[in-house]
């Protein structure tokens, strides 16, 4: 009930929601390297991650708040891997609309090239 106040407050008052990373979901853990770029290609958003495993596949789903956010971040599903072995990799998503930040879960703010 707090979260619809709130939603119903921001929307009455023109101001935009918050850009707080600690209410997004982003799954299971994993990083996006402060040293790799995120860009767009054509129609694709590029972005590498890194995570932990080696055992079962992974899968990231892009999320944005809202249809036509500019704000955008990764939900990552581990598939109950335990393994310790760290992984990482260049992932592509198909995009409609460019975004211009993607939100990483230690709270960082990247510019999308």
């Amino acid at each position: 009930m707090r979260h619809l106040a709130f939603l119903a407050l921001a929307l009455a008052s023109g101001c935009s929601l918050s850009s707080d990373s600690s209410d997004l979901d982003f799954g299971d853990a994993y990083t996006v390297p402060e040293s790799a770029p995120v860009s767009v290609s054509g129609d694709s958003l590029r972005v590498t991650v890194s995570y932990g495993g080696g055992c079962a596949a992974h899968t990231f789903e892009l999320r944005t708040r809202e249809a036509d956010s500019r704000e955008v971040w990764l939900v990552h599903d581990a598939n109950g891997d335990t393994c310790e072995a760290l992984l990482t990799e260049r992932l592509a998503f198909p995009i409609a609309a460019r975004p211009g930040v993607l939100i990483t879960p230690a709270g960082q703010r990247r510019s999308v090239d």
